[in-house]
């Protein structure tokens, strides 16, 4: 069976270059690392019904900052600072996945990944 869709952490395990532990704690740090938009903005003190934009979001199936904008919860400028915080916080599958160990504590290593110094 050829996958038409392949997630790139099993993409890689599947070659054998990192294990699914490494893939279940990469996306663990992504879940910890980026944020949405709705909660990076009561980081910032602006306040707003973020439910509210997130029924109105799955009902229209609109972009949580177009909706807010719309319903005049947020103002353009308002949401591009946002939607820029998001974006300098986001952390990409491979980053979390090089902050997680290479090698197992039984001792396996993926194939294909050499020690350090080993061509």
């Amino acid at each position: 069976m050829v996958l038409k869709y392949l997630l790139f952490g099993r993409f890689l395990e599947q070659k054998g270059i990192i294990f699914f532990e490494t893939i279940y704690e990469a996306r663990m740090l992504q879940k910890k690392t980026n944020h949405r938009i709705g909660e990076i903005s009561g980081k910032k003190g602006l306040a707003f019904d973020v439910d509210k934009i997130l029924v109105l979001q799955e009902e229209t199936m609109v972009k949580f900052g177009e909706v807010a904008i719309k319903h005049k919860f947020l103002t353009a400028e308002q949401v591009e600072t946002l939607v820029g915080h998001q974006k300098e916080e986001y952390l990409f599958f491979g980053a979390g996945a090089t902050e997680t160990a290479d090698q197992k504590p039984d001792g396996r290593e993926p194939e294909g990944v050499q020690p350090a110094g080993v061509e």
